[in-house]
């Protein structure tokens, strides 16, 4: 310890330094745990907590109402890991009945992320076998692989892969406001961006 002019203690030893470095490395899991929970959130389901990996693409409502071409609202959404995968769905249903068809139209999307490139792969190839047995699918321009199934027959459905990511949208009850065209114009601007 050494006095001050002013007669007081001071004491410049290794406390000072302790004390600068516990204080620095508080700062450091602060910004460790921050940086954490920005980058992986935090979601329950069954009673169990997952971190859900991130940046999650999810489906802002003014893209599915551009799918849908009416006003909608978000129905449900949940968000997870199984299966080797994170993911998010929701469904969008329309604000009301169509005056033409009576239909409440209704919109289901999903995103998953895979742990491994061939595992979304493998998920990819499983339902284009399975939907192909169904009616014709058409292949994608975009993404790594994807295809269009739709009507006459099953309603429209997309499935597209980028990486280790897919996405999953299908119009379920369109409407006389659904465009023929929105559906295809959101999935390939989702999968740009992917």
């Amino acid at each position: 310890m050494k006095k001050s002019a002013e007669g007081k203690s001071t004491y410049t030893g290794n406390l000072t330094v302790t004390c600068k470095v516990k204080s620095n490395m508080r700062k450091g899991l602060f910004f460790i745990f921050t940086v954490s929970f920005i980058a992986f959130g935090c979601t329950r389901s069954n009673g169990k907590t997952y971190l859900v990996h991130s940046p999650i693409r999810y489906l802002s409502r003014q893209e599915a109402e551009k799918i849908m071409g009416e006003p909608l609202r978000m129905n449900d959404s949940s968000s997870g890991y199984a299966n080797g995968a994170y993911y998010y769905q929701c469904s969008y249903f329309s604000v009301s009945a169509d005056n033409v068809t009576g239909r409440i139209g209704k919109l289901y999307y999903m995103y998953e992320e895979y742990d491994k490139e061939s595992e979304a792969h493998g998920v990819y190839e499983g339902f284009k076998i399975a939907n192909g047995k169904n009616s014709p699918l058409n292949d994608l321009s975009f993404g790594d692989e994807g295809y269009y199934q739709g009507p006459p027959g099953p309603p429209p459905f997309i499935l597209v892969r980028k990486g280790k990511k897919m996405l999953r949208l299908k119009v379920n009850k369109s409407t006389s406001h659904t465009p023929s065209d929105g559906l295809m114009a959101v999935a390939r601007a989702m999968t740009s961006s992917l």
